[in-house]
């Protein structure tokens, strides 16, 4: 009887360690860390640009201006759907105030320098294969807010001079340098 009692004591001793072992290890991966905001640099050099029927105007201004772009929908990606405003310079230098509306993060003001809204642009937000056609660009980024830049692997991009490259910067388009 004892004999019996000790081999019960062992395989319920060696049934605990196993149970114990196995809930210590979990086949759920870890979690992602969260996109961390980077703020841009101080300037900026920005150009809204429509891209036509065709990207030709676009493949030239980026084979001639040579400059990194992201699109408005990755610099106005916000956590919070409050209003924006912020300044940006178009490549003729001339300033304007870009002004984000409240209730969307698909739409934003370019203000002239009397003031007058002159334009809304509405942007995409969702692709993050190609640029669409009704897609606006702007080159460069835009001060006074805060970006998303994350890598497709969830790692923090260093924002060197406010720019990172655009196959690095959320929902951007690959269309390169």
């Amino acid at each position: 009887m004892k004999r019996y009692l000790k081999r019960l004591l062992v395989l319920t001793a060696s049934f605990a360690a196993f149970l114990l072992l196995t809930s210590c290890s979990s086949d759920k991966p870890a979690k992602k860390p969260a996109p961390k905001e980077i703020w841009p640099s101080k300037q900026t050099n920005a150009k809204a640009l429509k891209i036509s029927n065709s990207l030709d105007e676009l493949d030239f201004s980026l084979r001639v201006q040579k400059y990194r772009y992201v699109r408005y929908s990755d610099v106005l990606n916000f956590k919070h759907p409050t209003k924006y405003t912020g300044v940006a310079m178009n490549l003729s230098g001339t300033v304007f105030q870009i002004e984000k509306l409240p209730n969307s993060n698909k739409s934003v003001y370019f203000i002239d320098g009397s003031g007058q809204k002159t334009k809304t642009y509405l942007v995409a937000t969702k692709t993050n294969k190609h640029i669409r056609t009704d897609d606006y660009v702007v080159f460069g980024t835009i001060i006074s807010g805060p970006v998303k830049y994350n890598t497709r692997h969830h790692k923090q991009v260093s924002a060197i001079a406010g720019y990172a490259k655009s196959d690095e910067v959320k929902n951007a388009g690959k269309m390169g340098d």
